[in-house]
């Protein structure tokens, strides 16, 4: 194992494997309202997917490489490019640097916007998407799909719901109730973070 890692060509099979535990190519092709958020450039994805394999080369190649620290660290590695968005002091010119968060905020790879845009819909964050991302590629189980005669379409967001208050629909109904209970609450843990990945109050 010492001698696999010791070859240059074990770093680019960890961003390979990253890439596809986390989909982060799906990053390019995340489908967003552009009228909600303008701010979801090309540019600004790639930055988000640069971001977070920065973040993982970090852990693994620099820091201490365990798996706590992917899912606990209260900072990243941050491209210029994403400066606005997370409201940082970075320098336009340079690469990317450090910057640590408030750990009440953000930690780890799972609070870093490219998973949470990638875990959405295209208005608004998704429970479902989050928790069924952790049920199956962190605790290996594997959910049913949906039943043929479910309707899977979410109300929108609008300002007298609540993104919990519209997804109650899945625990009263008893088709959905059986998976969603699976998935929506561990989702509802990421509700700080809107479709894109900004934090929220």
């Amino acid at each position: 194992a010492n001698r696999l890692l010791s070859d240059p060509r074990a770093r680019a099979a960890s961003v390979s494997f990253y890439d596809e535990w986390l989909s982060l190519k799906a990053i390019s092709a995340a489908d967003k309202d552009t009228e909600l958020y303008k701010e979801f450039t090309p540019a600004l994805r790639a930055a988000m997917r640069d971001e977070t394999r920065a973040f993982i080369d970090d852990v693994l190649w620099k820091g201490d490489g365990r798996l706590e620290t992917l899912l606990l660290a209260p900072y990243s590695i941050v491209p210029p490019a994403l400066a606005t968005f997370y409201n940082a002091k970075i320098p336009a010119k340079g690469g990317a640097i450090r910057v640590d968060f408030d750990p009440l905020q953000r930690a780890g790879i799972l609070t870093q916007p490219s998973f949470l845009s990638i875990q959405s819909g295209s208005q608004q964050s998704s429970p479902t998407f989050r928790g069924k991302f952790i049920r199956e590629r962190l605790l290996c189980e594997t959910l049913p799909p949906a039943p043929a005669a479910v309707s899977q379409d979410v109300p929108g967001p609008n300002n007298a719901t609540t993104t919990r208050q519209r997804y109650a629909q899945h625990q009263n109904d008893p088709n959905c109730s059986g998976c969603h209970q699976l998935m929506d609450p561990i989702g509802f843990g990421f509700e700080h973070f809107d479709a894109i990945g900004k934090y929220r109050a």
